[in-house]
C-alpha cells in the first residue's frame, strides 16, 4: 500500500532521507524550527535551576506562555502520520507498527536525545553503542527441557509422580532452606493473619498450601460456596516472591474439598506465568517427606490446622534444590525509548515519560464496534498518537531547558519511552520494569500519558497521585502554569502503562482526559477528532512536571495506591450500550491457546471477580456457556454482549484434561 496523498508532501521526504542514507538531523522540509531564543528558557523559569527542597513546593511562574501554533501545527503532523489508514493502525508484529517505531526513533534523534538501552545491561542511560529499541517476546510459549528436584544430599524426586511443573512459575536454579508458609496468604476475613509483613524469605523456598483456610469439611472458612478470590494462585504466589522467595512448592492440601488434590499438574508446554521464579507442583505425601527430612517430627496435618486458624511459618532444617530449564518462543516487539542526560551527581537518578505507541489495527481484539471489528483500520489518533505526539514535543523543550542550564546544576536524567504491546496487556511497559535500563531503585517518578487528544471543557486528568508521598501537593505547586483546569486524583486505575510501574512499586503520574469518549476502540478515533490546541497545553504542562521533577531533590516515597473502576465511554454506561461493549465483566485475562485447541485459554484471574468467585483458575480453558461450545474467543465474546449484570451463567472449563462445570454470577461493567 503507498502512501496516502495526504502524507506524500509532509511525510515522503522524511523516508526519503532516513531509508537513502540523508543526514538524519536535516529539516524536515515541512516544518520550521523553532528559533533558539524562542527555546530557552525564560527568565523565571531560569530561577527554577537551583535546587528544591523536599517542602518546598516550584515557586510561582509568570503568567502563562501564549500558545505557539507553530507548536500545534506540529503536533498535528505527528498525529496525522500516526492514526494514517497508511500505518494500519499499529498492530505490533506489523509493518505500519515497523515504520511507526523508525518515525518516532527519527524524531527522538531529531530532538536530540540520545538511545538509551545498553546492548549489554550495564546501567549506563547514555552509552557509547546504546540502542533505541529495548525488544522483548510478545505471545510466545514457554516449553519445559529439564525439571529436577530434590533434597539437598539426601534424595531426588520424580517428575510426574512426586512433583509436577504447572506452569504457573518460571525458569531457573535455585538452593535453599524450605519455608512452609501456610496458604500464602496475607490476610483474610475475621482478622485471619497467615503471613506477617516482617517475613523475610529471601534466598528461601516457600512451600506453601493450595487453596485457602477451610473447615473440618474441608470446605472454604472464607466463603459459603467454593474457594474466594484469596485462593487465586496468582496473588499467593507473588505475595510470597515479594517476600524474597527463590522458589515455591505448591502443595495439594490433604482433606480440601476439591477433586484437584487427587492429581499433579505438569505441563510440557504453556503459556504466560504468575511469577517469574520456579513454581513446582507436589503430592501431600512428598510435603509430608519434607517434614521428616527436618526431624522435628512435624506433620503435614497439624500444620494444615495451623494454617485454618491463622499465621503458620514454619523454617525447615531441609535444603532443597530446585531446577528447572525452559525454553521460550515468540514473536518480538520492541519499545522505542530515548534519553535526556541528567547534570551533576542527580544524572544517577532518572524521570521516565512514557506513552505507548501501539493500537488495535483492524480491531482484531479490544474493539468495541462489532460491525467493523477485524474488518476495518482502527486508527488510534486519540488511543495513544496523541501522547506519542507529546512525548516529541515535550522532549524537543526539555532539550532546550537541559541545554540553558547553568554550569553546576544539578538534574536528574529523564527517559522518554515509546511503549509497543499496551493494548493486548501492558506488555511493553511490563518488560522494561522486570527489565530496566537502569535499577528501577533510581526511577524517581514515571509519567504516563494515554488519550491527551481529546480533552474536554478543558480539564486535564493527573492521577495516580497517591503512589507518591507528597506528590499531589507539588503537583498543587503547579496548577496555575496552564490555562487547562488540572483535576488533581488520587487513585489510579490499572489500565495504561503506569500501572505496571506501580505493580514495581515506583510513583507514577498518568495524564489523560477527564472522560473517555465514544469513539474509544473504533475506527471513529480519527485525527480529524483531535484538539490540537488544548493538546499542546496539556504537553506544555507536562513539560514543566517533568522539569520540576528532573530538578528536585527530594523523592516521593512510594505508597500502596488507591484503586479506582476505569473509566468508561459514555455509551458503556448507558443502557443502549455500543454493539461492541459487553455490560458485565467476567475477570479474566486471556492466554494463547494451543496449536488445535478449541476454547479460550485463560492466563490470569482478577482477585474477586466473577471468574474468581465461580472457582476459575488460571490454566483453565472454557469450552462451554450456557450450553452452548466456545469455540474460540470471538464467539465467546458474542456471550458476553448478550449478558447481563447479575445474570448467573453456567459454564464449562477443561483443567488438567478434565471437564469441571461451574456457576457464574455476572459483575456490571
Amino acid at each position: 500500500m503507498g502512501i496516502p496523498m495526504a502524507y506524500a508532501g509532509s511525510v515522503g521526504a522524511i523516508w526519503a532521507g532516513r531509508y537513502t542514507g540523508a543526514d538524519p538531523n536535516a529539516q524536515h522540509p515541512t516544518q520550521t524550527m523553532k528559533n533558539l531564543s524562542t527555546l530557552c528558557l525564560s527568565l523565571a523559569s531560569l530561577t527554577l535551576l537551583t535546587p528544591i527542597g523536599w517542602a518546598q513546593a516550584p515557586a510561582s511562574a509568570e503568567p502563562v506562555a501564549p500558545l505557539d501554533m507553530d507548536e500545534v501545527d506540529r503536533y498535528m503532523e505527528h498525529v496525522d502520520f500516526l492514526a494514517s489508514p497508511f500505518l494500519g493502525g499499529r498492530l505490533p508484529g506489523t509493518e505500519g507498527m515497523e515504520i511507526s517505531k523508525d518515525y518516532v526513533e527519527f524524531y527522538f534523534e531529531r530532538a536530540g536525545l540520545a538511545p538509551a538501552v545498553p546492548m549489554e545491561p550495564t546501567g549506563d542511560l547514555d552509552g557509547p553503542g546504546n540502542s533505541w529499541r529495548q525488544p522483548f517476546v510478545l505471545g510466545g510459549k514457554y516449553t519445559v527441557e529439564e525439571a529436577t528436584f530434590g533434597i539437598i544430599g539426601q534424595e531426588a524426586f520424580e517428575q510426574g509422580e512426586d512433583f509436577g511443573v504447572p506452569g504457573w512459575g518460571g525458569a531457573g536454579e535455585v538452593s535453599g532452606e524450605a519455608v512452609f508458609v501456610g496458604y500464602g496468604i496475607a490476610s483474610g476475613p475475621e482478622d485471619y493473619v497467615g503471613l506477617s509483613k516482617d517475613l523475610d524469605l529471601s534466598g528461601k523456598v516457600a512451600v506453601m498450601l493450595r487453596f485457602e483456610p477451610m473447615g473440618e469439611d474441608g470446605k472454604s472458612l472464607f466463603t459459603k460456596r467454593g474457594w474466594s478470590g484469596k485462593a487465586g494462585l496468582g496473588g499467593k504466589l507473588n505475595a510470597v516472591r515479594k517476600l524474597g522467595a527463590s522458589a515455591v512448592l505448591v502443595v495439594n492440601t490433604p482433606g480440601a474439598k476439591d477433586s484437584r488434590i487427587k492429581r499433579l499438574r505438569d505441563k510440557k508446554v504453556f503459556s504466560n506465568t504468575q511469577v517469574d521464579i520456579p513454581v513446582l507442583h507436589v503430592t501431600g505425601d512428598l510435603a509430608q517427606k519434607l517434614l521428616d527430612a527436618d526431624g522435628k517430627g512435624l506433620k503435614l496435618e497439624e500444620l494444615i490446622e495451623r494454617a485454618n486458624k491463622g499465621e503458620a511459618v514454619e523454617s525447615l532444617d531441609v535444603q532443597l534444590g530446585v531446577d528447572c530449564s525452559m525454553a521460550y518462543k515468540g514473536s518480538t516487539a520492541e519499545n522505542v525509548i530515548g534519553v535526556l542526560p541528567g547534570k551533576g551527581e542527580l544524572a544517577k537518578e532518572y524521570v521516565m515519560i512514557g506513552a505507548h505507541l501501539d493500537h488495535l489495527g483492524m480491531g482484531d481484539f479490544g474493539s468495541r464496534d462489532r460491525k467493523t471489528a477485524g474488518k476495518v483500520v482502527h486508527p488510534g489518533a486519540d488511543d495513544n498518537a496523541s501522547g506519542v505526539a507529546a512525548l516529541i514535543l515535550i522532549a524537543e523543550r526539555l532539550k532546550a531547558d537541559f541545554d540553558a542550564m547553568p554550569e553546576g546544576a544539578q538534574a536528574r536524567s529523564v527517559l522518554f519511552a515509546a511503549f509497543s504491546a499496551e493494548e493486548s496487556g501492558l506488555n511493553g511497559a511490563g518488560h522494561y520494569t522486570k527489565n530496566p535500563i537502569s535499577p528501577l531503585s533510581d526511577l524517581a517518578l514515571m509519567i504516563n500519558f494515554d488519550m491527551i487528544g481529546r480533552i474536554e471543557n478543558k480539564r486535564l486528568s493527573a492521577s495516580a497521585l497517591g503512589t507518591g508521598k507528597g506528590l499531589e501537593e507539588f503537583l498543587a505547586g503547579l496548577t496555575d502554569r496552564t490555562d487547562l483546569e488540572v483535576v488533581l486524583e488520587q487513585s489510579t486505575m490499572p489500565a495504561s502503562d503506569h500501572w505496571r510501574f506501580v505493580q514495581a512499586e515506583v510513583p507514577v503520574i498518568f495524564g489523560s482526559m477527564e472522560n473517555i469518549h465514544d469513539d474509544y476502540h473504533t475506527p471513529r478515533d480519527t485525527s480529524a477528532m483531535i484538539q490540537p490546541e488544548d493538546a499542546v497545553r496539556a504537553s506544555m504542562w507536562f513539560h514543566q512536571v517533568l522539569l520540576e521533577s528532573s530538578l528536585f531533590e527530594g523523592r516521593f516515597e512510594f505508597q500502596d495506591p488507591q484503586m479506582a473502576g476505569r473509566r468508561t465511554p459514555p455509551s458503556a454506561n448507558a443502557d443502549s450500550a455500543s454493539p461492541g461493549q459487553p455490560k458485565v465483566l467476567f475477570g479474566i485475562q486471556m492466554g494463547e491457546s494451543q496449536e488445535g485447541q478449541s476454547g479460550v485459554t485463560i492466563s490470569q484471574v482478577t482477585s474477586g471477580g466473577s471468574a474468581a468467585r465461580a472457582g476459575i483458575q488460571a490454566g483453565d480453558v472454557l469450552t462451554q456457556w450456557e450450553g452452548k461450545p466456545v469455540q474460540d474467543f470471538p464467539t465467546w465474546y458474542k456471550s458476553l454482549l448478550d449478558a447481563k449484570p447479575g445474570q448467573e451463567v453456567t459454564l464449562t472449563v477443561k483443567r488438567d484434561g478434565k471437564d469441571m462445570e461451574l456457576k457464574a454470577t455476572l459483575d456490571p461493567r
